[in-house]
């Protein structure tokens, strides 16, 4: 398996970051976990032996992976043309244990009460959405889709979405910047 702690791959990695949030002198800990197109079952497993390890239990962590969600805010789940299945990555993606959005969001996202944030792209149809759901551990869970990939097809533009954590308020802003080649 390709896990972030035993070698440099960039598919499946966990990121820490330490952020003093303005005006206050405690910082806050993130930890970030990215996976694959349709990570299996031994990436979630992983993931979730991470997070719950005790140095990470007091850390506010973001999960991210290349697809999460419809464009109608739903996970992305069953045969659509969307899947990982739908892309070949497995005939039968019960047998080979290959995840959807929903998923990956039943098994690791809202089992982890540290978790408050997840996101993913891939839909291509120009899309920002968002969802707030409540995790098995009372949590608030903030999930988007981040996808501009035909919004500037073809013509060298990109976009960055910053997400602004406000953790005194528990309110997460996004904002995003464009570059015009």
């Amino acid at each position: 398996k390709d896990f972030a702690e035993n070698n440099n791959s960039m598919l499946n990695v966990i990121y820490e970051i330490d952020a003093t949030p303005k005006g206050s002198s405690t910082p806050v800990k993130y930890l970030v976990v990215s996976f694959e197109f349709g990570p299996d079952d031994d990436m979630l497993a992983w993931a979730n032996e991470v997070i719950s390890r005790p140095e990470y239990s007091s850390h506010r962590v973001i999960v991210t992976t290349h697809a999460l969600m419809y464009c109608d805010n739903n996970f992305i789940h069953g045969n659509s043309s969307w899947t990982p299945g739908s892309y070949g990555f497995s005939k039968d993606a019960n047998v080979l244990g290959v995840n959807n959005g929903i998923d990956i969001y039943n098994k690791l996202v809202k089992v982890n009460d540290n978790v408050f944030m997840s996101s993913g792209g891939h839909i291509a149809q120009e899309t920002f959405a968002t969802r707030t759901d409540i995790g098995s551990l009372g949590n608030e869970i903030y999930s988007m889709l981040v996808d501009w990939q035909e919004t500037f097809h073809d013509r060298g533009d990109s976009l960055l979405l910053v997400a602004k954590v406000n953790e005194k308020t528990q309110q997460i802003k996004s904002f995003w910047t464009i570059k015009i080649s």
